[in-house]
């Protein structure tokens, strides 16, 4: 069979100029054959030809001539399918598009494996050896997107009061980046740190805790050493998938990073049991190095658990005490590190009551 004699009339168009050419079509074993209106002659491959049917004629379209296009009727178009090349090219073009769906689905589930699964459990690995620039970057972001929920007290002078007693404690920590510890109004008893050395207070902690001053810079040296650790950087990672997937709902607004903060996913932070051992662990060598008592640390976490479970209607206990090991546990092992402090506490009397009163005053 060597194809048709028989011929179709046909419109094309060649893509170039908006002018309308009567042809006519014959089709052959492997292509369509035609000349138009300028006398060239034109064969399209039935291997790059599509077909789309609309309600008075069928457009062609092939993949090697550009954006020309013939028209042929519904009965042409019907003729056309009979010839097996033109069949066998329609199949084949089937099995491209189904190996091409196969191939993008195979793609999507390995990039959610990736972003749900890789990445959680590289977290730790990925957090440990990003560069502290990075991380710092990282923080800073995280910070400035925390305090659009949480409002900082802005008080300059208690600011000024803080910044060198942290400082002490990041020394003793041996952090290397600077250390930002930032005062906010909630009345949720809590301190948290974010990558890069980004730490933050509630005022429900300084109410809390307005009465022992050293169990306040034992949460603080808590918070340092999940900065020390890594800890924070690595909550990130792990909670990658979730954040990944928000910013390309929200089309990479931030507001991903918010519902985040929001649902507590990166302020709480959700660290391990083995995670805040290490990080109490440091802690107390982090308060001996600074001549006060690691016990202190045990006697702020008893006094956040009974805050949140004697006023439990105003607020929920904190995730950062329920995802804590038992804090009887915990409070147990600061005593068994307890000993007599050998340097005054950081602040002075007033000091200290300015930075208590901070974000009442602001």
């Amino acid at each position: 069979m060597s194809g048709s004699d028989e011929t179709w009339p046909g419109v094309y168009f060649d893509g170039a100029r908006p002018v309308a050419q009567n042809v006519f079509v014959r089709f052959g074993l492997k292509g369509l054959h035609f000349t138009d209106t300028d006398g060239a002659d034109h064969v399209w491959s039935y291997r790059r030809v599509a077909i789309e049917k609309l309600d008075n004629e069928c457009r062609l379209t092939c993949r090697s001539h550009g954006d020309a296009v013939l028209n042929l009727s519904h009965e042409a178009a019907e003729s056309l399918a009979v010839f097996p090349a033109f069949e066998q090219a329609r199949l084949m073009g089937q099995r491209r598009f189904t190996v091409m769906v196969s191939v993008l689905t195979a793609v999507a589930f390995g990039l959610l494996a990736l972003v749900f699964v890789g990445a959680p459990r590289a977290a730790g690995w990925l957090a440990h050896r990003t560069p502290p620039e990075l991380e710092q970057q990282i923080g800073e972001n995280m910070a400035s997107q925390a305090k659009l929920i949480f409002r900082p007290c802005d008080n300059q002078r208690a600011d000024d009061i803080l910044e060198p007693a942290v400082a002490l404690f990041a020394e003793s920590a041996e952090l290397s980046s600077p250390v930002t510890l930032t005062l906010v109004k909630t009345d949720l008893p809590n301190a948290f740190a974010l990558p890069g050395g980004q730490t933050m207070a509630t005022r429900g902690l300084l109410d809390v805790l307005e009465d022992d001053q050293e169990a306040f810079w034992a949460v603080v040296a808590h918070e340092l050493a999940h900065v020390k650790n890594r800890d924070s950087l690595e909550a990130v990672f792990r909670n990658l998938g979730i954040s990944t997937l928000l910013e390309v709902l929200t089309g990479g607004s931030g507001l991903a990073q918010q519902a985040m903060l929001l649902g507590g996913q990166l302020t709480e932070l959700s660290y391990s049991r083995q995670q805040e051992r290490r990080a109490d662990d440091l802690a107390y060598d982090i308060l001996e190095d600074r001549g006060l008592d690691p016990a202190a640390l045990g006697r702020g976490l008893a006094a956040l658990t009974e805050a949140a479970e004697s006023d439990h209607d105003s607020f929920d206990i904190p995730e950062w005490m329920s995802t804590h090991p038992a804090t009887d546990e915990r409070v147990e092992r600061a005593e068994r590190r307890a000993q007599s402090p050998t340097s005054s506490l950081p602040l002075t009397d007033d000091e200290w009551k300015e930075v208590v009163s901070a974000c009442d005053e602001s």
